[in-house]
């Protein structure tokens, strides 16, 4: 779910870089996103790869003896 939330919020970041009333055509939301080089959402930092496709580091964290602890990256 929190993927799809930072997905979301990118899309309207670069729906929100265009002034004014006028609705942006998927050309132009696409050259808007390819102009944002690092995003930070609530699932952590995502950047583009050599391709345009945002990535993001994931990180598997458990409970243990009532502490967050990494136990993969």
């Amino acid at each position: 779910v929190g993927y799809d939330y930072d997905i979301l919020k990118l899309i309207v970041q670069a729906y929100e870089s265009f002034p004014g009333p006028t609705k942006p055509t998927p050309t132009e939301v696409a050259e808007a996103l390819s102009k944002i080089k690092k995003y930070q959402g609530i699932c952590g930092e995502y950047v583009p790869n050599a391709e345009g496709y945002f990535e993001g580091k994931s990180t598997v964290k458990m409970i243990k003896d009532g502490k967050s602890i990494v136990v993969g990256e």
